[in-house]
């Protein structure tokens, strides 16, 4: 069994085609925004349709759709590192080797805009080995819901959610998650 410590959540600006599993330095800046002292969830859940044929019984099953999302609880939140992460996410990035650029706005409160993808890095330390990490990519992933607690005399804890989807980008088999277990 793998149980969990204390673990950080960080975050970077999305930037197509890279897989920063394949290219470490593609995602230089990365801001780690919390600090996990709760639970993390990684969700994979599937659409299902049952094939009855002429039986009572199930006989085939199909699978049309899924979702992968990932929630993080009690996030001591780092205020200053999630600014930087906000002036940098509007700023005009590269895009790859082409010399193409865009403006990537990753959360905007204005009506006729939308929260653009970002890539997540959860770090783990492991509980029965601390010298050795365990490690999950998002490579394309939203927070469609961020909420700001200012607590009186404790610390802000917040939990986030994010929703991944595929990266067709990518030319690796890796387009939604990755997971790196240090044995």
């Amino acid at each position: 069994m793998l149980t969990l410590g204390s673990g950080t959540l960080s975050v970077a600006p999305w930037v197509s085609g890279a897989n920063p599993a394949d290219l470490p330095t593609t995602y230089t800046t990365l801001y780690t925004i919390g600090e996990v002292g709760g639970d993390v969830e990684f969700r994979v859940e599937f659409q299902e349709a049952e094939f009855r044929g002429q039986s009572n019984f199930v006989i085939a099953r199909g699978y049309y759709g899924g979702n992968v999302t990932a929630s993080a609880r009690s996030v001591e939140i780092n205020f200053e590192n999630l600014a930087r992460f906000f002036t940098a996410a509007k700023t005009t990035l590269s895009t790859g080797t082409n010399g193409i650029t865009g403006t990537h706005n990753v959360f905007t409160t204005e009506y006729d805009d939308k929260p653009s993808a970002m890539y997540v890095k959860f770090v783990h330390t492991r509980t029965d080995d601390p010298d050795k990490k365990v490690i999950v990519h998002l490579f394309k992933a939203f927070s469609t819901a961020l909420n700001f607690p200012f607590m009186r005399e404790a610390i802000s804890t917040m939990d986030i959610d994010f929703n991944a989807i595929v990266d067709t980008t990518l030319t690796t088999t890796d387009q939604i998650i990755r997971v790196e277990i240090e044995s």
